[in-house]
């Protein structure tokens, strides 16, 4: 089943409640919050959780059921924070394969034990290696679609490749694994995502930069109603 992922910005905490609402009442399937790092972890521990309580007011759908909250935490000290990203209502946490040093697997089963769901990132460039080795305890793999920095966030053709790579392992393991893409996806590109293997879609500047959220919903989803281009 296919899912979008509103991507919720964080800058201004005052509207993070506010965004989140207006992305619910759009249809989202779920929400997704990027934590970036700060050299204070006490910081992190502070403003952190602040970010993802603020999303959860925000979350509630119109059945009165609680939509679900990605955090996708850009931080190095994974194992001390899931604990309190946990508690600030977050259902699945991912982390970084590259900045935990070969320290994946820890760090996912501490997020497991804080009682939420695994994820693990890669960037667009990076190999999957390490998804190989911790295949058994993940349940989400997200691919960057651009490079950090990247202003005009454009999606990188190295982003396909590596989706569909990780759709290779995924399949290979027999396990459901969901597959997201974050990063430059829009009603242009979202088609060859789904096609590479992607099953979850987090959607930024091409949801909350429309002026209708939900028109803007809408026609992601119409691109993806027609039969996959590979099949054709």
């Amino acid at each position: 089943m296919i899912h979008f992922a509103a991507s919720i910005p964080t800058a201004d905490l005052a509207r993070v409640t506010m965004d989140a609402r207006r992305v619910v009442a759009a249809g989202a399937d779920a929400l997704h919050i990027d934590i970036r790092d700060d050299d204070d972890e006490s910081r992190n521990l502070r403003t952190g959780p602040a970010i993802v309580q603020a999303a959860r007011r925000g979350s509630r759908a119109l059945d009165g059921s609680w939509m679900p909250l990605h955090v996708h935490l850009m931080v190095r000290s994974v194992q001390a924070l899931a604990g309190a990203f946990a508690e600030a209502g977050a259902d699945l946490i991912s982390c970084h394969a590259e900045g935990l040093q070969g320290e994946v697997a820890p760090a996912l089963r501490a997020i497991r034990a804080a009682g939420c769901r695994t994820g693990i990132v890669f960037d667009p460039v990076q190999p999957l290696t390490a998804l190989a080795a911790a295949i058994d305890i993940v349940d989400e793999v997200l691919v960057l679609g651009t490079l950090a920095g990247d202003g005009i966030q454009r999606l990188l053709p190295s982003a396909l490749v590596q989706i569909e790579q990780a759709r290779r392992l995924i399949d290979a393991s027999g396990r459901s694994v969901r597959l997201a893409v974050e990063g430059g996806v829009s009603v242009d590109n979202v088609r060859a995502l789904a096609d590479a293997g992607a099953d979850t879609f987090v959607v930024g500047t091409a949801l909350l930069g429309a002026s209708d959220c939900r028109l803007a919903l809408g026609a992601l989803r119409r691109r993806l109603a027609s039969p996959l281009a590979r099949a054709a």
